[in-house]
């Protein structure tokens, strides 16, 4: 296998190297990060070309099986110049067009991480005596505060959630509240 993906590397271009995976399995890989997996099923004796995508840091692709990701067959009877043309043909236009989605949601992935962490920072600071937990933020305290709460971030809100507040002070957290709606309309 691994001669075989060398070989249509090679007829691909040059910017097109192999890399096995295991012995039934590697990759096409791009100079410029784009990932084929070319899998061999001996059952039916063909070659499975699926695409392989940028992930976040949960590992997750960017390009789901709901996208419908594009995937042909290859019979591994044919030559390897063959193989690497029905691949270019059949395969690539349709998986650049995924790959290329799947950068702009990766864009849109860590511009959102970065605003979110963003309102992280600026939430702490604000919050004298909060800390940080499992990406929230936990505020007041119960022993040493009498009241306590969370404070959930993404990149353009906040969701407060407090308990034990004394009323004067939720009474002023509605006024600002209150003038926040008015001013932002």
């Amino acid at each position: 296998m691994q001669n075989l993906l060398n070989q249509v590397a090679h007829h691909m271009g040059p910017s097109w190297q192999a890399e096995m995976n295991h012995d039934r399995a590697g990759y096409l890989i791009a100079s410029d990060g784009r990932k084929i997996l070319v899998y061999h099923d001996q059952h039916a004796n063909r070659l499975e070309v699926s695409g392989s995508y940028p992930r976040d840091d949960r590992n997750t692709q960017y390009i789901s099986a709901y996208d419908n990701p594009p995937r042909i067959t290859v019979s591994m009877a044919r030559n390897p110049r063959a193989i690497a043309l029905d691949i270019s043909r059949r395969f690539l236009p349709a998986f650049d067009a995924m790959w290329q989605e799947a950068l702009k949601r990766e864009g849109e992935h860590i511009a959102y991480a970065d605003a979110r962490q963003s309102n992280v920072e600026r939430l702490t600071e604000a919050w004298q005596g909060s800390a940080r937990h499992d990406g929230d933020i936990a505020v007041g305290g119960i022993t040493t505060m009498g009241w306590d709460g969370s404070i959930a971030v993404s990149a353009d809100t906040a969701t407060l959630t407090l308990h034990n507040l004394p009323v004067d002070a939720a009474i002023e957290i509605a006024g600002i509240v209150h003038r926040y709606g008015k001013e932002s309309k």
